[in-house]
């Protein structure tokens, strides 16, 4: 490595870590100071609590102000290097600007591995244990909180089936309802405790069916009053019969868990997205949860993005100070997310395809990027 490269780290080392820090106090002073505030006045969270959720909060935000981080290092490492003369001295040596800029790119692909690590290990983890703990401190039931309701309609052979799915364990389903109207007019409506995945199919277990003639309900007298009872109810204990899921427990589970991707990884958002397909659910329905996922990779990218188009402006503006470089950032930044914000709007109206929904700002701020530090020698 060059003098020349372990300079310019050394001089984006400073700005990138005081960047981090001070984008950090502000989410956290900005956004979670004002959730937790409303936890503590409900006198329901203790300081216990409060510092679980910012230490469940940092990854999340960690992850997000690494690109940011990385625009304000950009532009005060290269306005010092051009104010102070020193990068008139190394391009009198021969090195260009893109040559100059090239361990500060190194470093910014680094910081965008570092954002895919931490947004694929720590952050759905994190993200999973503040959601638990926010609405167990709400006192929110785990029915509502796991989102594991799942309600299925399918067409087969004997007529149309409703399947109901309270809560999914591994292997074990439980709370199930499935009500079956069947071609010759009966219905049939089995409550079941829980169902068991054996032998490549659920099967129920502990629970009851009520069978419904075409003629409908019966009707008797009962203590001086008309009372409708069904026609037929079958109890059953033990492996009852087949439940009409073609899903495997692994195929449920990437529906029926917390669908908020910054609760999944890249990986099980893409199960979600491939079960949903599988179930024919329409493209729209989905389209949000595809520019998620090209989002979990578009956003760390953005890191690259910001070195890019930060170098070149921090050039041209030799004098500028830690105070104008933090609001040139904010600016670009702004910039950059009204750009996001469009195209995911773009993307889940399906006027873009997803993919280049999530990487519309990318491709616009690292186009102009580009083209400043290709121009920044001329």
């Amino acid at each position: 490595m060059r003098i020349s490269d372990r300079y310019v780290i050394r001089e984006t080392l400073s700005p990138f870590f005081f960047g981090v820090a001070a984008f950090t106090g502000i989410y956290l002073a900005s956004d979670l100071v004002f959730s937790i505030s409303g936890l503590i006045a409900r006198g329901a969270a203790s300081a216990l609590d409060v510092a679980k959720l910012f230490l469940y909060k940092l990854p999340e935000v960690v992850r997000l102000t690494f690109p940011m981080s990385i625009l304000f290092a950009s532009l005060l490492s290269m306005s010092k290097l051009s104010s102070t003369g020193e990068l008139v001295a190394f391009r009198a040596c021969g090195l260009s600007v893109a040559r100059l800029a090239f361990p500060a790119l190194i470093f910014s692909f680094a910081v965008f591995l570092c954002s895919l690590f931490i947004g694929e290990a720590l952050v759905p983890i994190s993200s999973r244990a503040q959601f638990l703990l926010t609405n167990r401190i709400l006192n929110r039931t785990e029915a509502w909180l796991k989102g594991d309701d799942l309600v299925q309609q399918r067409h087969s052979a004997d007529g149309l089936e409703l399947v109901h799915i309270g809560s999914l364990r591994d292997e074990l389903i439980r709370d199930i309802v499935v009500v079956e109207i069947r071609n010759d007019g009966e219905i049939w409506i089995t409550r079941a405790d829980e169902a068991i995945w054996d032998s490549g199919g659920w099967y129920y277990r502990r629970g009851s069916t009520i069978v419904i003639s075409p003629e409908g309900l019966s009707r008797v007298v009962q203590d001086g009053e008309n009372a409708a009872v069904p026609s037929t109810t079958l109890k059953f204990e033990g492996i009852y019969r087949k439940l009409p899921i073609q899903d495997s427990p692994k195929s449920l589970a990437a529906v029926g868990q917390d669908s908020r991707p910054e609760s999944m990884t890249y990986y099980e958002l893409k199960a979600r997205i491939d079960s949903l397909r599988e179930r024919g659910v329409s493209p729209s329905r989905i389209r949000k949860d595809e520019v998620d996922l090209y989002t979990k990779i578009a956003l760390p990218f953005s890191s690259i993005v910001f070195a890019l188009i930060g170098l070149p402006l921090g050039i041209h503006r030799a004098r500028t100070g830690s105070s104008i470089g933090f609001g040139l950032s904010i600016l670009i930044i702004l910039v950059y997310y009204v750009i996001m914000t469009l195209g995911r709007a773009m993307g889940e109206s399906g006027d873009l395809p997803p993919v280049i929904a999530a990487w519309l700002a990318n491709l616009v701020i690292g186009g102009v990027g580009v083209y400043l530090l290709a121009s920044a020698d001329r």
